[in-house]
């Protein structure tokens, strides 16, 4: 009980001080200036970066889509 007390005091005093604080303004932020560099242009060596092999029927795949 003395737990439940000291929560409702800590509560009530925590919204005593936070509506004595006046309001602060917020402050709009200018649009940031954008800077276009050069362009880069990197090319990629010819390789296979993923493969995967599988064999299927329309069969199977009519069981897929069933489920």
């Amino acid at each position: 009980m003395k737990s439940c007390l000291t929560c409702a005091i800590v509560l009530l005093l925590t919204l005593a001080a936070r509506a004595a604080d006046p309001a602060v303004e917020k402050q709009v932020a200018k649009p940031a200036e954008y800077l276009v560099g050069e362009m880069h242009v990197q090319t990629l060596p010819a390789a296979s970066y993923l493969y995967g092999s599988s064999e299927t029927t329309f069969e199977k795949v009519k069981d897929v889509i069933d489920k």
